[in-house]
């Protein structure tokens, strides 16, 4: 189904330059309202974040299950395709650590940093990818040569799902693209590992629809699914900490329901 046939709820935030990105809206609370007599929900929730704080950082990739019938719930984490075991691992744990604070009285969430990100919730998700919730952030400053910079842009994400969907390539591909003499094009796409090729291919394809209305002629942007993300920049994001006073404009996009 296309993106625009969903029902959604809108939550903007349409900020000014910001000093530190982190003010940027980067989780989203979903699924349903915990009662207080759901002890064992959060009790489960907790154990999911334990379980893939150990086991992630080991391959850049986990998912978990804990609890029965209305009780369990799943969990998926995932760090960027080419993070070291202990940069994962000081990323996941972060991200536990944060993520039952944001969220404390819904049975689903996500959380995502720049190298990795966290989802769970009481309904089984693994294997397929599903718009529930997800958030594009876009740099504050447009191309010099909106066009030009336009084409080149689209090119390199869609060789990017090319190269993550190969064999061998574990759904992730990372590339830097020559503009002109001076400005480099820097380009990640990733989807989470228990996505099939094909799977993964329409997660960013679809994704990747958003580029019009969010993206077009900004110098950088990332759209964030809880199954797959894609990012630009005209700076090295890949080995240097992100430029957050660059990102102008966030919108976490919800639906209701699944």
């Amino acid at each position: 189904m296309a993106l625009s046939n969903h029902f959604l709820f809108f939550l903007v935030a349409l900020l000014f330059p910001l000093a530190n990105c982190e003010e940027c809206i980067r989780y989203s609370c979903s699924g349903r309202n915990l009662t207080s007599r759901e002890k064992f929900v959060q009790a489960n929730v907790q154990n999911i974040l334990t379980d893939l704080t150990r086991r992630t950082p080991m391959a850049g990739f986990a998912i978990s299950v804990y609890g029965k019938e209305k009780e369990t719930v799943y969990g998926r984490a995932s760090c960027r395709g080419d993070l070291s075991s202990s940069a994962c691992n000081s990323c996941i744990k972060q991200l536990a650590r944060e993520l039952p604070k944001l969220c404390p009285e819904h049975s689903g969430a996500t959380r995502w940093y720049d190298d990795c990100w966290i989802h769970y919730d009481t309904e089984e998700f693994f294997g397929g990818y599903t718009f529930g919730d997800y958030m594009i952030l876009w740099n504050n400053h447009n191309a010099t040569e909106p066009e030009k910079f336009d084409s080149t842009v689209r090119g390199v994400m869609a060789g990017l799902t090319e190269i993550a969907v190969a064999p061998g390539n574990k759904r992730f591909a990372a590339v830097k693209a020559q503009f002109d003499r001076d400005l480099i094009i820097y380009g990640l796409v990733q989807c989470t590992l228990d996505l099939s090729p094909t799977a993964c291919s329409r997660c960013l394809s679809s994704s990747i629809e958003l580029y019009d209305e969010y993206c077009k002629f900004h110098e950088g942007c990332q759209v964030l699914f809880d199954s797959c993300v894609w990012r630009f920049e005209i700076y090295d994001f890949l080995s240097k900490p992100s430029k957050s006073d660059n990102y102008g404009g966030s919108k976490l996009i919800q639906k209701h329901g699944k």
